[in-house]
């Protein structure tokens, strides 16, 4: 065995394929960046996602349909708030690998 029999066969013509296909192939590996969302796109995302959680419980009894309902409550009072308080807000709960109710309570507390 030696280090020539490494070498796949037809080395150079595998090559230049891979040169000829690269440039289009790039384009798969480098996804177009999409810009961050704006405030109010961010307001919209958060009414929504509040209407979807209220909408899920609406004929629900019980003490999770409660806890849902209140989460609801809670978006809708952030999507009310001033921009500044939505960033606060939102920095926390990528630094954090659970955020619980209670701390998403606080911190909507916290923000008035």
């Amino acid at each position: 065995m030696t280090l020539n029999s490494f070498v796949p066969v037809d080395q150079d013509l595998k090559l230049a394929t891979i040169r000829a296909a690269a440039p289009r192939l790039l384009n798969s590996f480098k996804p177009p960046v999409q810009p961050a969302p704006s405030d109010k796109d961010m307001v919209e995302a958060i009414r929504k996602t509040a209407a979807d959680v209220k909408r899920m419980v609406v004929h629900v009894p019980g003490s999770s349909a409660d806890a849902a309902r209140r989460v609801s409550d809670l978006l809708i009072r952030i999507s009310d708030s001033d921009a500044v308080t939505r960033v606060r807000l939102k920095l926390p709960s990528f630094r954090r690998s659970r955020m619980t109710s209670r701390d998403f309570a606080a911190a909507s507390i916290q923000s008035r």
